[in-house]
């Protein structure tokens, strides 16, 4: 492939939970403690042993917890080319964010298994621990976890192999 072919990203997928406002981050009153877990989970669908998917979550008031979900490698892949020979211009970017039909499976996986079994879990623990965005309702439809990967998922602008050069 040619320079700024294969740009590849790691794209997120918000989430926010409501939590206990009692439990604390640990260490707790830490300013540099707002990430409060990091999971590696699989693709419910695949491989058990493999992990494709980082799950992450911020607490960054009591009672609100955001979550984002990242595939580790996504297929997907877009493109940086140059838009004039005015090297002063900005080039044309393309993310390529769900161009690869599989990173949309991965991630309808995650939502439709993982993060059901998940809340479902959190509540038998304690029912201040819920999902509310996206609506877990939506956990058992395929199109509309679907529509709602599409219109939320971001970048988080972690780009990678966009200059090779061989």
């Amino acid at each position: 492939s040619f320079v700024g072919q294969n740009l590849a990203d790691q794209d997120i997928v918000p989430l926010f939970f409501t939590t206990n406002p009692h439990d604390t981050p640990i260490p707790p009153l830490d300013p540099n403690n707002f990430i409060n877990n990091i999971a590696w989970l699989p693709n419910p669908a695949g491989d058990p042993t493999v992990r494709v998917c980082s799950f992450v979550t911020l607490n960054p008031v009591p009672g609100l917890a955001f979550g984002m979900l990242t595939l580790s490698t996504t297929q997907s892949r877009g493109s940086i080319t140059i838009n004039s020979a005015d090297p002063l211009q900005p080039p044309v970017i393309n993310l390529g964010i769900l161009s690869n039909h599989q990173d949309l499976a991965t991630y309808q996986n995650l939502l439709m298994v993982t993060l059901k079994n998940l809340n479902n879990s959190l509540q038998a623990i304690d029912p201040g621990y819920q999902l509310i965005y996206s609506d877990p309702a939506i956990l058992n439809d395929v199109d509309a976890v679907t529509e709602f990967i599409q219109q939320n998922i971001i970048s988080s602008q972690s780009f990678q192999d966009h200059c090779r050069m061989a």
